[in-house]
């Protein structure tokens, strides 16, 4: 973090960061399915061994410009760079089709087969998932901040241009390199009146665009399990939520009592569903 005086009363910070993240780990699923086809009752055992490994990295750069426009008022102006990176994948094996496995209610971790890698064939499921994500961000903002003895004001406008790239491979199924460049946009704003030093009245509203996640817009259709076909939607359209509040406190000092009430009016359209399923 860096910050240095611009002026009188201005000021410029600089931010630097970076984070990693990354999970190693292993799960077994052992369970009985049972599950209707007509009339017909029928019972399938599960018996699933899940590794899972990933890693990501985050490198931030963040900077920030306030002006002093007036007495107890500022104008700011920011700019910032992302840049996301992660490898992943989750892999799913059947060991149910090994024989003797069917049965099994308990086990112990060294009961998995030493040379289960070489039947990937047979026992990989073409759900198991590996990808490789990379995403840069460009935001930008300009916002003003008031005080005053009876008003409170703060306004702030972004966009963020999202440039998003995915290097994805499912099993089987489908090798994907996808590529998205979009812009988000937001705005938010609150004033808030104070009648005294105890009673207040404040009004808040914002407003923002959400584009839909790269890995909802895939273009594949699974049909890998005759019960449940899965298929992207590439038509995704951005979502778009609006909310305004309005907020009244007192304080009343002779009772020791304080009041509060609120009202807020939300709305948010096309909201994005990443999984759904229909019979």
């Amino acid at each position: 973090n860096l910050a240095r005086k611009v002026g009188k009363g201005d000021m410029l910070n600089l931010y630097l960061s970076w984070n990693r993240y990354k999970t190693d780990g292993q799960q077994f699923n052992f369970y009985d399915m049972t599950y209707y086809t007509g009339q017909t009752e029928r019972h399938e055992p599960q018996r699933q061994y899940i590794p899972q490994d990933s890693r990501s990295d985050m490198y931030g750069l963040q900077a920030y410009y306030n002006k002093k426009v007036a007495e107890k008022a500022w104008l700011y102006l920011a700019y910032g760079l992302t840049y996301y990176y992660s490898d992943f994948s989750q892999e799913y094996w059947n060991l149910e089709l090994l024989p003797g496995w069917e049965s099994l209610d308990r086990y112990a971790l060294t009961a998995l087969p030493e040379d289960y890698g070489s039947m990937a064939a047979l026992l990989l499921d073409n759900n198991s998932n590996y990808g490789l994500f990379h995403k840069w961000t460009h935001s930008g903002s300009m916002g003003f901040n008031g005080n005053w003895e009876k008003w409170e004001t703060s306004v702030r406008a972004y966009i963020n241009y999202l440039h998003n790239s995915l290097d994805y491979e499912r099993h089987e199924v489908t090798d994907t390199a996808v590529t998205v460049r979009e812009p988000d946009y937001g705005f938010n704003g609150r004033v808030k009146y104070k009648f005294n030093n105890r009673t207040s009245l404040s009004f808040y509203c914002s407003a923002s665009t959400s584009s839909p996640d790269i890995v909802t817009r895939l273009n594949y259709v699974d049909t890998s399990n005759p019960e449940s076909t899965v298929m992207a939607n590439t038509n995704l359209k951005d979502s778009w939520r609006g909310s305004s509040s309005m907020n009244f406190n007192t304080f009343l000092e002779k009772q020791q009592l304080s009041l509060w009430a609120s009202a807020y009016y939300n709305i948010w359209r096309n909201n994005i569903v990443r999984f759904m399923r229909s019979n």
